[in-house]
Formats: C-alpha cells, sequence, structure tokens
C-alpha cells in the first residue's frame, strides 16, 4: 500500500510547475515549486500514512502537512496549512488532530498489513 504512495511522494515532490496568475500568486514566479522539508512514514489511528512538509506549495509563507495512506476500498489525502509565523503552536494543534483521523469504509475492514514505521 504505501510503498507506492511514499515512491509517488518521493517523485512528484508536488514541484508541479505553476502557469496561470493564480499560481504565480502562490509562489511569487511562475515555475518556482515549492520548499521540500520533508517526506517520511507515520503511523496513525492503526494505518500507515505518508507525510510530506512542504512550503509555499498552497498559499505563499504557509508551511502545508500532507497525510496520504490507501486501503483495499479507499485513497486518503488530508492537508493541513499554517502560516509560517504560526507554524510552532500550529504544528502543537495538528499533532493533536492527526491521530484523531478515522477512516470510515462500506463492510468489514479490509486486511491491510502495516510495516514498522519510524
Amino acid at each position: 500500500m504505501s510503498e507506492f504512495i511514499y515512491n509517488a511522494f518521493l517523485s512528484a515532490r508536488f514541484a508541479h510547475r505553476p502557469t496561470d496568475a493564480g499560481e504565480r500568486r502562490r509562489t511569487g514566479a511562475p515555475g518556482a515549486p515549492s520548499t521540500i522539508r520533508g517526506v517520511e512514514r507515520r503511523k496513525l489511528a492503526d494505518y500507515e500514512w505518508v507525510q510530506a512538509v512542504h512550503v509555499s506549495s498552497e498559499i505563499r509563507n504557509y508551511v502545508t502537512i500532507y497525510l496520504a495512506t490507501a486501503t483495499l476500498q479507499v485513497g486518503v489525502l488530508a492537508t493541513f496549512s499554517i502560516h509560517q509565523d504560526n507554524e510552532e503552536a500550529g504544528r502543537r494543534e495538528m499533532d493533536i488532530m492527526m491521530p484523531s483521523l478515522k477512516i470510515h469504509q462500506q463492510g468489514q475492514r479490509p486486511a491491510v498489513p502495516l510495516t514498522e514505521v519510524s
């Protein structure tokens, strides 16, 4: 499951090349990628997630945390964005919220093996 998502985060790295006016407002210059702080795996609520942290990926001067996972039935991507000036307090709040993410699925929960997450 997560090997595909993890590799997708590493290869795509959210470095799309903006071309329209809205994207130029986000990055400040056409073609400027976001700054990648890191990509890692983490375990939340019995699922393995891939977490990527970017600066100015969606909104200039905001830190965005992307969380992605997949089950046999559904793929999930959650984003949390915080202005850089409030990052420390915002990260504390997110660390409280993130473990509460729940994936609701029809029927029985499929058996998806979890690998150890460091």
